[in-house]
C-alpha cells in the first residue's frame, strides 16, 4: 500500500484493494467501479484497517459506479446472511462521495459497534455524499439500517431506500431508523 498500484495478494485491482491504496496515499482519490456485482468475501472481525469485513475508508475518496441498476457492492449475496456492513468511514476528515452503485446486504451485529448495516460514517469531521444510488436489503441490531451517522456530515441526492431494517429480538433492547 501507499505505491500507487492497485493489487491484492495476488495481484488483482479488487474493491478493497482500490480502497486500501486510497487509504495510504495523501489528498483525495477517485475509484471507478464498472458494472458487476462486488463481494466482500473475507469475513469480518470488526476491524478499521481494511483487512476484512467491511470496506474501511480513512482518507478523502470518491466511489463511481456505472449506475446503481449494474453496479452492486455487496456483503454478502443474501439479505442478513453476512457478519458485517458495506462501508464503513472513519473520522478524521474523510471527506467521502458514493455515486450511481447499489448498496446492500450489509449487516451491523457487532456489540461494539454501534449502528449502519449498509453504511456507518463516523465522528463530525467525517462526511458522506451519496447521489444516485440504492441502499437496499441491509440490516442493524441497534439502527441505521441502510446508513447511520455519529454526528457526520450527510447529503443525499437521487436515492432509493428499500427493505433496510433495524431492530433486535432481544428483550429490552431498542432502535431506530430502517433506512
Amino acid at each position: 500500500p501507499g505505491n500507487g498500484v492497485c493489487a491484492d495478494g495476488v495481484g488483482a485491482c479488487s474493491l478493497r484493494a482500490a480502497i486500501t491504496e486510497a487509504n495510504s496515499l495523501a489528498g483525495a482519490d477517485t475509484i471507478t467501479v464498472p458494472a458487476g456485482t462486488f463481494t466482500t468475501t473475507i469475513a469480518g472481525s470488526n476491524e478499521n484497517a481494511n483487512a476484512n469485513g467491511d470496506l474501511d475508508i480513512t482518507s478523502p475518496l470518491a466511489i463511481n459506479g456505472a449506475g446503481a441498476a449494474s453496479t452492486i457492492i455487496q456483503a454478502n449475496a443474501l439479505p442478513q446472511i453476512a457478519n458485517e456492513r458495506v462501508f464503513h468511514i472513519l473520522a478524521g476528515g474523510t471527506s467521502v462521495t458514493i455515486a450511481a452503485v447499489t448498496i446492500q446486504n450489509g449487516v451491523n451485529r457487532f456489540a461494539t459497534a454501534i449502528g449502519g448495516g449498509g453504511i456507518r460514517v463516523e465522528g463530525a469531521t467525517a462526511s458522506l455524499t451519496l447521489n444516485n444510488s440504492t441502499v437496499t436489503g441491509n440490516f442493524s441490531e441497534s439502527r441505521g439500517g441502510g446508513i447511520a451517522t455519529n454526528k457526520a456530515n450527510l447529503t443525499i441526492s437521487g436515492c432509493t431506500f428499500d427493505n433496510n431494517q433495524a431492530g433486535s429480538s432481544v428483550a429490552g433492547s431498542s432502535s431506530s431508523g430502517g433506512a
